[in-house]
C-alpha cells in the first residue's frame, strides 16, 4: 500500500508542469489609443510574430499561442511615432516570478499585454468565461509608465 501512495505521489510530482517546462497557452497584445510602431514582444528567447506582422504599425488585437515556458522575463518595445521619429518605449517585465504556480497550471493561461503609447499593463488571465467550476480571473502581475528618456 506504501509503494502506492509512494508511486501516486511521485506522478502528481512529476506530472505537474513547472514554470520552466513548455506548456499551451496564449499571449494577448492589445492598444489602447493611438497607433504604435515597430511593436515587440520577446518572450524569454521567442520573438512574438503576433505584432507587426511585417507591417510597422500596430493597432493591437493579437494573439499568439504556442507551447512554450514561461519566460523569466519579457521584454515589450515599440515607437511611439514611426522610425526615425518618435520615442522608443522598452518594458522589461518579471513574468516567472510573478505567476502562481495555481495560475501557471490553471485552466487556459493567458497573459495579457495591455498598451497605450507610452504604458503597459499584463494581466494573467485563467479559467472560463461563464464557468462555474473554471470561472475567469484576470490578476495584474504588471503596470509601468515610460519616463521621457527612455532608450
Amino acid at each position: 500500500m506504501k509503494s502506492i501512495l509512494l508511486s501516486l505521489m511521485l506522478c502528481l510530482t512529476a506530472c505537474t508542469p513547472s514554470k520552466s517546462s513548455s506548456r499551451l497557452h496564449s499571449v494577448d497584445m492589445d492598444i489602447d489609443g493611438p497607433r504604435v510602431y515597430d511593436y515587440r514582444i520577446d518572450y524569454g528567447k521567442t520573438v512574438l510574430p503576433g505584432g507587426n506582422r511585417g507591417d510597422s504599425d500596430f493597432g493591437g488585437g493579437r494573439t499568439y499561442m504556442a507551447r512554450m515556458p514561461l519566460p523569466e522575463v519579457a521584454v515589450a518595445t515599440w515607437r511611439t511615432a514611426p522610425a526615425p521619429d518618435g520615442v522608443v518605449v522598452r518594458f522589461v517585465v518579471p513574468i516567472r516570478d510573478q505567476v502562481t504556480d495555481e495560475e501557471w497550471q490553471g485552466e487556459l493561461f493567458t497573459l495579457e499585454f495591455l498598451s497605450t503609447p507610452t504604458t503597459l499593463k499584463v494581466n494573467v488571465l485563467t479559467g472560463i468565461t461563464g464557468d462555474k467550476g473554471h470561472p475567469r480571473i484576470r490578476r495584474q502581475i504588471y503596470s509601468g509608465t515610460a519616463t521621457s528618456n527612455a532608450p
